[in-house]
């Protein structure tokens, strides 16, 4: 995690950060049209399953980019949008474990079957796409009775 000087992990309440202008160029070409170059959109998360989250400020959310980033973004934010996904994932309990690795049992005792996704992987697009990854090559191995 790269923090700013004179600032701590532990000053930061963000659970994680997306410089979406970076990662998407068609969202940096959008708001380079819409604004001029040198604007940035950046997301943040906050909270936890099973924990209460209060809402950050957009003072809170600059605090925490400028830390994450190591850029003083004081006074250099122009808007702020705060959107809540409360339930948007199961719960990833024991139980609910238990059920995905019977699922995933099932289906590779099946020859040139097998599954991906979030509801498997975990969430994150890091994990989604390493997991689909792992299962392509899975599917792509000789005597996988699977041709691509």
């Amino acid at each position: 995690m790269l923090v700013a000087p004179g600032s701590s992990p532990g000053d930061v309440r963000a659970k994680a950060l997306t410089h979406a202008t970076a990662k998407w160029p068609w969202l940096a070409r959008r708001v380079h049209d819409a604004v001029g170059p040198g604007w940035h959109v950046v997301r943040l998360s906050y909270g936890r399953i099973g924990e209460p989250t209060p809402d950050p400020t957009p003072e809170e959310a600059a605090r925490d980019a400028s830390a994450l980033l190591g850029v003083d973004l004081t006074g250099r934010v122009r808007d702020s949008l705060h959107q809540r996904w409360d339930g948007s994932l199961p719960p990833p309990t024991p139980a609910y474990r238990v059920v995905v690795k019977e699922i995933e049992e099932a289906v590779l005792a099946q020859p040139g079957l097998d599954a991906t996704g979030g509801w498997i992987a975990g969430t994150g697009l890091a994990a989604i796409v390493g997991h689909a990854r792992r299962t392509a090559e899975r599917l792509g191995e000789p005597g996988s009775d699977t041709t691509f």
